[in-house]
């Protein structure tokens, strides 16, 4: 019993001197919260710079792009500043807990090499991933190579961009409508009386009429044009800067344009799109942002609309069918981008011994997002181009001077338009390079970004798997000086596969114009007619003699990226952007605004947009 006693007594004495177990717990706590809390850091990769401080938290890069935001700048400016910042083409930043670091990529040729010599390399990625999974689901936008879905769903919108779609549905159909958009345009500028009046909702009704007769073959009392000038007509309110309650900075202010549920539909899922680039958690955005009422009318109207329109194509495929020799759908000629979906999803359906699934998720949201990519990027590049028009005077005067040669006999017919058909057959050196130059200082995007699918060199730096890959469209070698000089450019070209020399310079700062300014003439080459040579865009600048062509390889120029993930719909882009701008030209002359009026502020959405747009319009027949 006593050596009972005696053992209890020694080990309650060792238990006294041990620490308390509170405090036992505590530091438990703290170690594991220590360890927990470098987990969290960002892991840089060794031997790309990055930003220290951004190293040093747990969140990475995004407060800085937070604090971006809250002092009114463009999110844009983070990457050129972090080229700057470390004088060099590739950079890493960090964006969030659980994500690997990330790569930029500021330099032009090293971005075309990477996507067209190795775009198999890459992938969507898990933001672009969740940006349109949680949109588009269906829609091979956000699909990775490796999706069984991927081959099936991109065969059904496979007409949409050959020339048949293009110059037999998209030009008659966009040509019509920049008509009415011209006849609405003069009408705002008699009723203006000489002010100036915002221009982008009336572009937007404009690329919204387009790409709605295009796709769905709307007739004119269903545009917006249409029903904007119905109102105007019964509601012709407008206020001028010299009346009284107008508070407009010399703006003549009309009535606002009412919205149609489909463009409220496409402004919606875009802005989402959009919102969910700018969070770290994206996921968790789309899950709260999708069950709100305006989001949930936004997905209701798109699916019930297009339906409407799928089953008018059904009717006349199968009515056409029935009338046919074959009984088959070849005698169905479409007049629209549903109806091509329409005839490719009855066709492969004939052929797989299945019956059609013509209002499936897939079939509506590829026409989704054929409207969502004609409205919303050529809304932008529009907006951007009319800035330019009247920003550039003598850009413009050599424009219309250009395209009056080009169509003397409709320009000697005072007031007559050109005719579709030699729109299209012209070429016009000054129009390509006019609407290359505005696409390159304002590209929609201002990157992209890429998956790493397997362990890669980019510029002398090693690149893991598994890391996402960030590639400028704007900033060094576009609109201002790269960082590899012309002797590191060539020592790292003899030891990557990355770099070749290509077309035209590789860096804007090493032409014969500066890089961040406007200047068309940078995309023209003059054929030397007698020696058989060539001068860049300086000779064209200087009325060299020769044949003037257009040199779409002249420089840096991603605004459609590159390789297998460049833009779907950059054939129609420039097929829209070259009737509108010819036929704008040709009917208006835009003056330069007054200085309170201009300005190049950004809105960033799914894509850059400028703030504001404005336009100052007389008759072009004036000058």
């Amino acid at each position: 019993m006593g050596g009972d006693l005696d053992s209890s007594s020694a080990l309650s004495a060792a238990l006294d001197t041990l620490p308390s177990r509170p405090w036992l717990a505590s530091g438990g706590a703290l170690v594991a919260l220590y360890i927990l809390y470098n987990q969290l850091l960002p892991k840089p990769l060794p031997g790309i710079p990055y930003d220290k401080e951004a190293a040093g938290r747990i969140m990475g890069s995004i407060p800085n792009l937070v604090a971006k935001r809250k002092r009114g700048e463009a999110a844009r400016t983070f990457f050129p500043e972090l080229f700057a910042g470390a004088s060099a083409p590739v950079v890493q930043y960090f964006m969030g807990p659980w994500n690997k670091a990330s790569v930029a990529v500021g330099d032009y040729r090293t971005v075309q090499e990477l996507f067209v010599k190795h775009g198999k390399d890459f992938g969507r990625g898990h933001m672009m991933r969740t940006m349109w999974s949680n949109t588009m689901p269906a829609h091979f936008i956000g699909m990775e190579d490796d999706d069984p879905r991927l081959k099936r769903v991109m065969a059904l919108g496979r007409d949409l961009m050959t020339p048949t779609a293009l110059y037999e549905v998209n030009a008659p159909a966009s040509y019509t409508k920049v008509l009415h958009h011209i006849e609405l345009w003069q009408r705002k500028a008699r009723l203006a009386e000489g002010h100036a009046f915002d221009a982008y909702d009336d572009l937007g009704m404009l690329t919204y009429d387009i790409i709605m007769a295009a796709a769905l073959n709307i007739d004119y009392s269903d545009t917006q044009i249409a029903r904007y000038t119905a109102y105007l007509d019964r509601e012709p309110s407008i206020k001028l800067p010299n009346n009284p309650g107008s508070s407009s900075q010399g703006l003549a202010v009309f009535p606002p344009v009412e919205l149609p549920d489909m463009l409220h539909s496409l402004n919606s899922i875009a802005l989402a799109a959009g919102a969910s680039l700018s969070t770290p958690f994206p996921q968790m955005y789309h899950f709260f942002n999708n069950r709100k009422p305006h989001m949930r009318k936004a997905y209701h109207d798109r699916d019930t609309i297009i339906k409407r329109y799928i089953h008018d194509s059904v009717r006349r495929l199968e009515a056409a069918a029935a009338a046919g020799s074959g009984g088959g759908t070849e005698a169905f000629k479409p007049g629209s981008a549903v109806d091509f979906i329409v005839k490719r999803e009855a066709t492969a359906a004939a052929k797989e011994g299945r019956e059609p699934e013509y209002t499936s998720d897939t079939v509506i949201q590829i026409i989704f997002g054929y409207l969502l990519g004609g409205q919303e990027s050529t809304n932008t590049t529009l907006a951007y181009t009319v800035k330019r028009l009247g920003s550039e005077q003598e850009a413009q005067r050599k424009l219309r001077a250009a395209l009056r040669e080009a169509y003397p006999e409709a320009y000697a017919r005072r007031g007559e338009q050109p005719a579709l058909r030699d729109v299209l057959a012209k070429q016009i050196p000054y129009l390509d390079a006019f609407i290359e130059e505005v696409l390159r200082v304002h590209p929609p995007a201002f990157g992209t970004s890429r998956l790493a699918k397997r362990d890669m060199e980019i510029l002398g730096h090693k690149v893991p798997k598994g890391h996402m890959v960030f590639t400028a469209f704007t900033g060094a070698t576009y609109n201002a000086k790269g960082y590899l000089d012309k002797e590191r450019r060539e020592q790292l070209a003899s030891s990557s596969s990355h770099l070749a020399p290509g077309d035209g310079v590789a860096d804007w700062a090493d032409s014969d114009f500066a890089a961040d300014e406007f200047h068309p003439e940078r995309w023209l080459r003059v054929e030397d007619e007698e020696e058989g040579g060539g001068g860049g865009g300086a000779a064209a600048a200087g009325g060299g003699k020769g044949k003037v062509s257009f040199n779409q390889k002249a420089g840096p120029m991603m605004s459609f990226s590159a390789g297998p993930r460049a833009c779907w719909g950059k054939r129609l882009a420039y097929l829209e952007l070259k009737l509108v701008v010819t036929l704008l030209v040709w009917n208006f002359d835009f003056h330069r605004l007054p200085p309170e009026l201009e300005d190049w502020v950004l809105d960033e959405e799914l894509f850059v947009k400028p703030k504001t747009c404005r336009v100052l319009l007389s008759s072009a027949w004036d000058v």
